[in-house]
């Protein structure tokens, strides 16, 4: 073999090994960026138009810091119904009033039993109903952010152990 063979050779297999190891540092940072985008929580917010601000901004606020908080907001129960068939979540938030609000409460537990659920509500005779339903987090509308806080606490905890979740988000 001469040299001019062995020298085109070994600038190939250079060239090749270069191209292989770009590729692998490429798809590690791949895998950094999509490790980074990752979110922290997943919540379902569903609430009549009129409130998503407020109510986003609250809980928004309460998991400041906290890494990535994904919402989606759903603005009725039916929307609400095809959210869950179609996503898992960490936390279900439903704030509507009246007997919209307990609708969507009640198609929440239906569809997705093990994942916690959250009740703002105007009328706090619906308390009762949500006991009643298993329930575990019934606020009034107008409950402070502590309340929200203390509310919303073991959610978080558990945000990562979650066997509702598909993966882990």
């Amino acid at each position: 073999m001469c040299l001019g063979t062995f020298s085109r050779l070994a600038r190939s297999l250079a060239t090749v090994y270069i191209f292989a190891r770009v590729r692998i540092f490429k798809n590690y940072l791949f895998s950094l960026s999509f490790r980074e985008r990752r979110p922290g929580m997943k919540i379902a917010l569903c609430t009549e138009l009129r409130n998503a601000e407020w109510f986003e901004s609250r809980l928004r606020s309460l998991f400041a810091g906290d890494g990535q908080l994904v919402i989606d907001e759903l603005w009725n129960e039916k929307q609400l119904s095809q959210a869950l068939r179609r996503s898992r979540y960490h936390a279900v938030v439903i704030a509507m009033t009246g007997a919209r609000g307990l609708e969507a409460a009640i198609q929440a537990k239906q569809l997705a039993p093990e994942t916690p659920l959250v009740w703002w509500s105007d009328d706090e005779n619906f308390a009762l109903i949500a006991y009643q339903l298993r329930i575990p987090v019934f606020l009034s509308i107008d409950c402070s952010d502590q309340e929200l806080y203390e509310a919303m606490e073991p959610i978080r905890k558990r945000r990562y152990g979650n066997a509702n979740c598909a993966m882990q988000l």
